[in-house]
């Protein structure tokens, strides 16, 4: 008889006794031919039940040829009587955990379990006790959330499947389940659970129900991983991994659902850093297809559908797909679910952005309180509720001039920077929210160490797409403002070129190109006063132009393009007389106020057309528009000094004395707030006093100029900056010691001091690089005067 045929009666007995007689009677089977013969039976044997047979008494042959047959059955039968104890408690610890939630039950399981684990069986029994104490280690992580028994549980994994397992499909929940944990997990438990999910899909047949579930697992470790580290290539291979997981279940009918919404979620993380369009299409696509066959799963997805189309509607503002996103996010919101509540405030916001109606932004805010409340701070997402609600405050403190919902916008911004890992891909849109809204604090306050802190912060902040342009444009409105509070022109060019180079950056068409435009055209509006360019004019009327084409009927957006528009209009008419150009300025203003803008814009464009009417010499209605700008403009808004400005001027036009008043209090006002329009607003009112032959008031405006033109002079850091503001005030020293000697008492001490201060400008200006060109003969003389 061969000695196969001994090894198959050899199994077939019907107890250990008997085996272990039948194999003191065929010592044959007790050599390395009997060994080998065994091991190659066992190599090609594909029944589970026979794999663990052939297995057992390979393991106690070996015994047999290394301590005598009796001392290996001996062995054997007291660990087979000892593993049958081991797992009785465990079972029953286990039965009494799930049926009385008794804790130390769940311990008493993992400590027999694990004394399970470390008999000396075959390898297959040695796989199925680390199944065991893989498993058991889970719950009881899930139940106390203590890291060691997760590390614990992949390492029991690790080690069984390095063992030759039978039934590799009978692990695939537990190595999925694994895998969600560790995506939790700081450290390397994500490299781990990727290798462990990798190896096993290599295991199973192709065609086996455990793939898609092995493929999903799979794609979450390496969706979790790219939130780490930013890696595009797991992004990429996660989304290889659900197509495929996806493609099986279609033909199985299986987990469907489920695996169409992780492939929606991770196509969305990668339009998220991509910006490629498909992406986000297919991504609101496969949430349809994945809602169509929800079961329990279905608020998550009609949030997360929800949050899709609000991207499409920052990508391209469609009503239609906002109503759709709040309806949605509506039917999904519950008080225990704190990301819809965000996403619903994100909703609101987008609607206020569409339709400039203040009260959607009222109920941003509320749902954003909602979610922030709701979320427990160490939560993953609370971070991201932060700086929904955040992005509320700010809007509406922009919208009421709030300095308080300001101050408390920049807090929530800085908390969910704090709770943003540094290697987070999402660290730089959050530097360059909180650098934005420590402009916008600057803009309502006037604390220059905002404007520094927003400095410092959005110049880390700057980098490529989406973030690179909002980061952009938050520092050029940091310098912009700067220049607008103390006339510094290298802040203004700096303003210039970085809105440039954000429109650069910005999507053709886009919302964000549209604000670019704009504020590089107001920019250049601004410079052309100053450097009397027609060339920065015309590239200003330029960038308008397009602005205006993108902006949508309604909202802030189209009331800033009209300001500006019609600021560059009116410079362009003044410059060459074109009426015309003058009448389109007052008609875009005009239909920009009807339409509706909060209270700032419409303070602006009150201005502005004020302004505009002015230069047309319509004096009297100018001087209405202005005085409703003036009544719109918060106390200690930079823009205050320009409003007083340009209503004495209007008044001053109209021949009403009120006029001077106005004036005085824009050089009083502005001395710390806006220098250029408090030494403009001195200027004029001397030069109106001259006219009226008020003698005291000249000296009094022309030596309050005198003193402003110095400290402009000192703020600039260009010397061709100095030279442009020494131009501008070229006169002034002369017009201020005339005015002294000319009150009813005369003060040739002051006199004295406003030619010696004039000149030693000019001579400073000298002693820095050739000598300052006269703008014009008649300056000249005036400054030899």
């Amino acid at each position: 008889m061969s000695i196969a045929e001994l090894l198959a009666l050899w199994f077939n007995t019907p107890t250990w006794a008997e085996s272990q007689n039948f194999l003191l009677a065929h010592p044959e089977l007790c050599t390395s031919d009997g060994e080998q013969v065994l091991r190659e039976q066992l190599a090609v044997q594909r029944d589970p039940a026979l794999i663990g047979v052939l297995d057992d008494h390979l393991a106690l042959l070996g015994r047999c040829r290394a301590k005598g047959v009796p001392a290996a059955y001996g062995w054997w039968t007291a660990l087979i009587a000892e593993a049958r104890r081991y797992e009785a408690e465990a079972a029953g610890s286990e039965r009494r955990y799930e049926s009385d939630n008794d804790l130390n039950a769940l311990d008493t399981a993992v400590l027999a379990r694990q004394r399970l684990a470390g008999l000396s069986f075959g390898s297959q029994r040695r796989a199925e006790a680390g199944h065991a104490i893989a498993r058991i280690l889970l719950e009881r992580y899930r139940v106390g959330s203590r890291p060691d028994d997760l590390t614990s549980a992949v390492a029991a994994a690790e080690a069984a499947l390095a063992l030759p397992v039978t039934r590799p499909f009978r692990w695939a929940d537990l190595v999925v389940q694994l895998g969600r944990a560790l995506c939790l997990e700081a450290g390397d438990g994500i490299d781990r659970g990727i290798a462990l999910t990798t190896g096993l899909l290599g295991r199973v047949a192709p065609d086996s129900t455990a793939v898609p579930a092995l493929l999903t697992g799979l794609a979450q470790l390496l969706h979790a991983r790219h939130g780490q580290t930013g890696d595009p290539t797991d992004l990429d291979r996660a989304l290889t991994a659900l197509d495929q997981a996806g493609a099986i279940s279609r033909r199985l009918r299986d987990q469907l659902p489920a695996i169409l919404e992780l492939t929606a979620a991770a196509r969305l993380a990668r339009f998220q850093e991509i910006h490629e369009e498909q992406d986000l299409e297919t991504a609101i696509a496969t949430y349809e297809e994945a809602l169509a066959g929800a079961g329990p799963g279905r608020p998550q997805i009609l949030a997360n559908l929800a949050g899709a189309l609000l991207l499409r509607v920052e990508l391209r503002p469609d009503d239609a797909d906002l109503a759709r996103a709040i309806a949605l996010l509506t039917e999904a919101a519950g008080p225990g679910r704190p990301a819809v509540q965000s996403r619903l405030a994100s909703a609101w916001f987008s609607r206020y952005e569409l339709s400039n109606d203040a009260s959607m932004l009222d109920r941003a805010v509320d749902h954003g309180e909602v979610a922030v409340r709701r979320s427990p701070t160490d939560a993953a997402d609370h971070p991201s509720h932060l700086v929904t609600l955040a992005h509320a405050l700010r809007a509406r403190s922009a919208h009421t001039s709030n300095l308080q919902e300001a101050g408390r916008a920049v807090d929530l911004y800085r908390e969910a920077l704090t709770l943003t890992p540094q290697a987070s891909p999402r660290r730089r849109d959050r530097e360059t929210s909180l650098g934005g809204a420590l402009v916008s604090r600057y803009q309502l306050g006037g604390a220059e160490t905002d404007l520094d802190e927003a400095q410092l912060m959005l110049d880390m902040a700057i980098g490529h797409g989406p973030a690179a342009v909002a980061a952009l444009s938050n520092l050029a409105g940091g310098y912009w403002t700067r220049y607008e509070r103390g006339g510094d022109l290298q802040a203004l060019d700096h303003a210039a070129a970085l809105f440039h180079r954000a429109a650069q950056l910005s999507p053709e068409g886009s919302t964000a190109r549209l604000r670019c435009l704009s504020n590089e055209a107001a920019a250049l509006g601004a410079r052309a006063r100053h450097t009397g360019s027609d060339a920065d004019v015309d590239a200003a009327l330029h960038r308008l132009r397009e602005a205006w084409t993108i902006a949508p009927p309604a909202g802030p957006d189209r009331a800033t393009v009209a300001s500006n528009l019609g600021n560059a209009l009116r410079t362009r008419a003044e410059r060459t007389g074109d009426a015309g150009l003058l009448d389109e300025a007052v008609g875009v203003l005009e239909a920009a106020l009807s339409s509706g803008a909060e209270p700032l814009a419409q303070a602006t464009l009150h201005s502005n057309l004020g302004t505009a009417l002015a230069a047309r010499h319509d004096a009297a209605t100018a001087v209405e528009h202005l005085r409703q700008a003036l009544s719109l403009t918060p106390p200690g808004s930079p823009a205050m000094t320009d409003r007083l400005l340009q209503l004495g001027l209007a008044l001053g036009e109209a021949g009403m004395p009120e006029g001077r008043r106005m004036l005085r209090e824009a050089y009083r006002e502005g001395a710390e707030r806006d220098t250029a329009a408090a030494l403009h607003a001195a200027y004029a009112l001397g030069r109106w006093a001259e006219r009226d032959d008020d003698r005291d008031l000249a000296a009094e405006a022309y030596g309050a100029g005198v003193g402003l033109a110095r400290r402009l002079y000192e703020t600039q850091v260009l010397r061709s900056h100095k030279e442009s503001w020494l131009r501008d005030t070229a006169d002034l020293p002369v017009r201020a010691a005339k005015a002294y000697l000319r009150t009813a008492s005369p003060d040739p001490e002051a006199a004295v001091t406003a030619l010696e201060r004039g000149r030693a400008l000019l001579l400073l200006s000298a002693l820095t690089g050739r000598r300052l060109e006269p703008r014009s003969p008649s300056e000249a003389d005036r400054t030899g005067g």
